[in-house]
């Protein structure tokens, strides 16, 4: 189940059939999310382009399936369960597939005019200490 957990809306009962349907001794493998301490894409562009706005309240894929809340999850169904954290970073060394992708997005896009100013932070970034560095909280769990 890699990163997917999150989407499914009935997520006990896919967790009841999840082992029902794994053979004697198999694993489920669920990778997902973890929140960070650092603030992610959508909001380093926010800071970067000076943007005001914030991004919409609520529930968020974390709130439902996460490294915070998947093994409690997970330990309703199955009777042994054991959480792998992947260390790592996403590391931008490019501008204009970074923001490529900004503008692909509706929650991040921006106004034209302002992606000169988003430009050059990431160019001042990467010059500073050589990339774009965000952290990512990623990890997978192992059920049985």
């Amino acid at each position: 189940a890699n990163h997917m957990l999150f989407h499914v809306p009935d997520r006990a009962r896919a967790l009841r059939e999840l082992h029902r349907v794994l053979t004697p001794g198999g694993r489920l493998y669920a990778s997902t999310n973890g929140r960070t301490r650092r603030p992610g894409l959508g909001a380093w562009v926010r800071q970067a382009v000076h943007r005001e706005d914030t991004p919409p309240t609520g529930h968020t894929d974390l709130d439902l399936f996460s490294l915070e809340t998947g093994e409690s999850q997970l330990r309703g169904v199955f009777s042994q369960v054991v959480m792998h954290r992947y260390d790592d970073a996403l590391e931008i060394t490019e501008i204009e597939p970074l923001i490529d992708y900004v503008q692909s997005t509706s929650a991040m896009a921006l106004d034209p005019e302002r992606l000169p100013e988003l430009r050059r932070a990431v160019a001042a970034e990467i010059e500073r200490h050589g990339c774009l560095r965000l952290p990512k909280n990623t990890g997978m769990f192992e059920a049985w």
